[in-house]
């Protein structure tokens, strides 16, 4: 019951403490760091120092008269900020440097994409969730229109921004030419988010259409893109042929997924408008460990 540490923000009513959340051996010195959030503080130059962030704490990219939604972001580990979302309609994503400034290229590096930006060949489509691999690849999970409906989308780009095909950066690639569709067969389907395991498996967890209702879909693939289904990268396989459909209740809408460390899979969202939160086995599929 003993205070053990007290820290105090820079200005009063910047919520300093608002958050908590490990950030590893930042600084070198064999011990684990801690990053504070703090939601209303500006963070301009003259709080955190000579370099500052963007323009008095931020940075817009503006694309007039082109509508862009930042919908996801990731950070790299040289500090680098990956944005996914929509420009034009199209599943994008773009990149600054660690001070704001858009990363075209010669500020912060060989740059990426078209003077910082990616925008995908994808039709109506949308970049829900952005996650960086330890190798510096970036994957962006959402969605696209097939012309009749809305279906998974999972792209991954190079450090570069260039799909990763196979390629561009070395290795087998990732799907055909650097994305991977999945139709769950019932009419329009999101992804909303994903997690990496640590043998580069990707989990990815969205809503599919039921007919008239809506179910939580989990799928794993495999580093490459194929579904993890028991042949593609393992003999265990995840669910049935790499998916897991699951119904809670007329309208289920799962948001976000994480994994713990034992390899479960947890999937948080909403059912008929009430908190939804299930857990799935990291092998076949077995909600909550209760052996059905």
């Amino acid at each position: 019951g003993a205070t053990l540490f007290t820290w105090a923000g820079d200005s009063p009513g910047d919520w300093f403490g608002f958050s908590v959340g490990g950030a590893g051996d930042v600084d070198g010195d064999g011990h684990a760091d801690l990053i504070v959030g703090a939601p209303s503080d500006d963070d301009n130059g003259a709080n955190c120092g000579a370099g500052g962030f963007g323009a008095g704490g931020l940075a817009v990219d503006n694309i007039y008269p082109t509508i862009t939604l930042g919908l996801s972001v990731a950070l790299q580990s040289d500090g680098k900020i990956v944005v996914g979302g929509q420009t034009a309609g199209k599943m994008s994503a773009t990149r600054f440097c660690a001070d704001g400034v858009l990363d075209a290229g010669g500020h912060c590096g060989p740059g990426f994409g078209l003077g910082g930006r990616v925008s995908l060949s994808a039709v109506d489509g949308r970049a829900n969730a952005t996650r960086v691999q330890a190798d510096g690849r970036i994957l962006l999970v959402g969605v696209d229109n097939n012309g009749g409906n809305y279906d998974w989308v999972l792209a991954r780009l190079c450090p570069s921004g260039n799909l990763d095909n196979g390629a561009n950066c070395g290795g087998p690639g990732f799907g055909g030419g650097g994305m991977v569709t999945s139709n769950w067969g019932f009419g329009n389907d999101e992804a909303f988010d994903a997690a990496l395991q640590a043998d580069g498996k990707i989990v990815a967890v969205g809503w599919v259409g039921n007919y008239a209702a809506i179910d939580i879909g989990v799928a794993r693939y495999c580093p490459d893109g194929r579904l993890d289904n028991g042949v593609n990268c393992g003999a265990a396989g995840f669910g049935s042929g790499g998916r897991r459909q699951t119904n809670f209740a007329y309208t289920d809408d799962p948001r976000t997924v994480s994994l713990q460390p034992d390899g479960k899979i947890i999937v948080a969202g909403a059912a008929n408008g009430s908190f939804l939160m299930a857990r799935y086995q990291g092998g076949p599929v077995d909600l909550d460990g209760d052996g059905v």
